[in-house]
């Protein structure tokens, strides 16, 4: 192979590494970060039948709170809180 297109395919491949010919990059999929202070540290995971969940869906729908996962938060914090 001659030195010209030696060079020349060398040069191709620093300009290809550069970062001259990028593409720009793909938005993030999901929902962005919650703010400080809104996360929620701990998942702890709870199994439960299908007559609790119907239960416990029905009792958080009848109440204010927003979901059934908020239902339960607030449902436990009360139960723990009477016995300390």
């Amino acid at each position: 192979m001659p030195n010209v297109l030696k060079k020349d395919k060398q040069i191709g491949r620093l300009l290809a590494c550069s970062g001259s010919n990028r593409m720009p990059k793909a938005k993030k999929r999901g929902r962005p970060p919650l703010p400080k202070g809104h996360v929620k540290g701990k998942i702890v995971p709870v199994r439960l039948n299908d007559e609790e969940v119907k239960l416990f869906t029905k009792a958080a729908d009848k109440s204010e709170h927003e979901s059934l996962s908020s239902w339960i938060r607030h449902v436990l914090r009360q139960a723990a809180e009477a016995r300390s």
